[in-house]
């Protein structure tokens, strides 16, 4: 299992697939799973993605091993290039999501050819990281199981609860006026700068989760002022990209109402716009959950520990998931959140093989062979 798991790894990882280039890994999954076994279907995402539904044996219960094939954008040494070094895969996606999405195809395919009770499903999911429609699209066509694992970079944590998001694009006008006279014109980025400590402020006010913790701002990208960076003019203009995470016991909804009426309470609001460019639910935690209960057994079965549950506060499918009130979820997987969408992104190879052999005794239990 270990030489054959790494080999699919760099494999995966050598195969471009941010937005708008995932067809390529897409087809190679579907040619791999169809060649292993597998019957393959599809759900469409879109004109340059879908998800792709393997499955083996039939009737209830169904479990579902979750992983997304697409990355985000190539960034310093983070490219589609696989490097096998002091045993870490390196490259862009070998934490996120490629050690995960190697590690459920290694174990989902040990079911093939095998008797058991009930269907092992792959559910590959495509636009995971640029519009959060992967999942999504699938369940709107039907898709349904009885509990979804999904396989994120978790450091071998179980996580049942994790924090919602809004991506908030802001833009900011003003009166341009030489830079030697600012008292006579109006700064766009002082005022984004005061719209950005308004939500902050904002996000201090929500309920805070136990497992999950509080709210979170971070102002990721922002523009404004003249193409060359010269700073002798006040700036007319400024837009920004805001990452507000919000804990469950919220609903994105609520939490954009009250982006908007806190931030019309602007004297300046007449000459802001906000605009959502991704939205996406919390996951509350359900007590008594089967599923975390039989993949704490099934690591400490193969690692001889039994891991902590906690909150995430990275967002996964799993929200998407658990909006199904008779789909059980829990995320778990090899990697941690801060090799992820790094500048030189790794993901050590023994976690991914030890993750693969836990997914392979959960599934075992579910189907109770």
């Amino acid at each position: 299992m270990d030489r054959e798991i790494v080999n699919l790894l760099k494999k995966l990882v050598n195969l471009e697939s941010f937005h708008g280039k995932e067809k390529g890994i897409l087809k190679f999954l579907e040619s791999y799973l169809k060649s292993a076994g597998f019957h393959v279907s599809r759900f469409p995402v879109d004109r340059y993605s879908y998800n792709i539904l393997a499955r083996t044996g039939t009737g209830n219960p169904v479990l579902c091993f979750n992983a997304h094939a697409d990355t985000v954008f190539p960034s310093g040494k983070s490219k589609p290039e696989a490097r096998v070094l002091q045993k870490r895969v390196y490259g862009l996606g070998a934490c996120d999501n490629k050690a995960g999405l190697a590690a459920v195809i290694t174990a989902a395919t040990s079911f093939i050819g095998r008797k058991f009770s009930g269907t092992v499903d792959l559910l590959i999911s495509g636009d995971e990281e640029w519009g959060a429609r992967g999942v999504d699209s699938a369940l709107r066509q039907g898709y349904r199981c009885s509990m979804a694992v999904v396989a994120e970079p978790t450091d071998m944590g179980i996580v049942s609860a994790q924090a919602g998001l809004l991506f908030l694009e802001l833009a900011s006008k003003g009166l341009a006026v030489h830079g030697s006279a600012p008292e006579l014109g109006v700064n766009a980025v002082k005022r984004m700068n005061e719209a950005v400590s308004r939500l902050e402020k904002l996000a201090g006010k929500l309920r805070p989760h136990f497992l999950v913790g509080p709210a979170s701002v971070n102002l990721g990208a922002i523009r404004a002022g003249e193409i060359e960076h010269l700073p002798n003019r006040v700036p007319d203009f400024c837009r920004a990209g805001v990452d507000l995470r919000f804990p469950p016991g919220q609903t994105s909804r609520k939490v954009l109402f009250s982006v908007v009426r806190e931030l019309n309470r602007l004297e300046w609001s007449e000459d802001l716009t906000v605009k959502v460019t991704k939205q996406a639910e919390a996951l509350t935690e359900k007590k008594n959950s089967k599923l975390v209960k039989l993949l704490q057994s099934a690591c400490k079965k193969v690692t001889g520990k039994i891991p902590k549950i906690s909150g995430g506060r990275g967002w996964t499918e799993a929200s998407v998931f658990g909006s199904i009130p008779s789909i059980e979820v829990a995320v778990f997987g090899p990697g941690r959140l801060t090799e992820a969408h790094s500048s030189d992104e790794y993901v050590d190879l023994a976690p991914v093989v030890k993750s693969a052999g836990i997914y392979k005794c959960l599934a075992e239990s579910v189907m109770e062979i």
